[in-house]
């Protein structure tokens, strides 16, 4: 007869500790955040309960909080306006190579569009690039080339993760043009 052995389970692990220093700021900048809501009358003054425990133990049951959001008296509104179509770029090119266009000021822009309206015969790759100057020779790329097509549009949109002070275009060209033009503009929303 074989005997079973007895394997008990393994001892409970020590758990994490939080970082307290990072969670004590998280809280105080919530506090902040509640009292101006409640200074604008956005939300009914709380009372949050006090949880008292230790460090690594699963907190008391503390009973909930019910928060009552009154009518705004004054709504929050963020108006994104887009901007007028300036146009940065626009040439009858003729010849191969790297062209640029002009910067484009985005110091205060949210998103950023950039439309190409090509009517040349040959296809052109399109590069957005961002620099902290007005400069775009020693500007930064932003994302992949994109190709237009001989006689197509494009739209490139830019975001808050795209942002750079001033925006500008390279253009690449391999095969000569014979006929057309290529004219960049972009309209910006702050």
């Amino acid at each position: 007869m074989v005997q079973e052995k007895f394997h008990p389970p393994p001892p409970p692990s020590t758990p994490k500790m939080a970082p307290w220093d990072a969670i004590r700021t998280l809280i105080l900048r919530l506090d902040t955040l509640i009292s101006i809501y409640e200074a604008r009358g956005l939300v009914a003054p709380t009372i949050a309960p006090t949880v008292v425990g230790v460090p690594g133990e699963p907190a008391p049951a503390a009973a909930p909080v019910q928060v009552a959001i009154s009518t705004l008296s004054a709504p929050i509104a963020t108006t994104w306006k887009a901007t007028e179509p300036v146009e940065i770029y626009k040439a009858s090119i003729r010849g191969t190579g790297v062209f640029v266009s002009k910067n484009f000021n985005w110091q205060k822009g949210k998103r950023l569009l950039i439309w190409v309206e090509s009517t040349l015969d040959q296809s052109v790759q399109i590069q957005p690039k961002g620099n902290i100057r007005d400069n775009l020779p020693n500007a930064t790329e932003m994302g992949p080339s994109i190709p237009c097509t001989s006689e197509g549009n494009i739209s490139i949109g830019l975001a808050w993760d795209d942002w750079h002070p001033f925006i500008g275009v390279e253009i690449t060209i391999s095969t000569a043009p014979t006929k057309g033009v290529l004219k960049i503009e972009v309209v910006a929303q702050e």
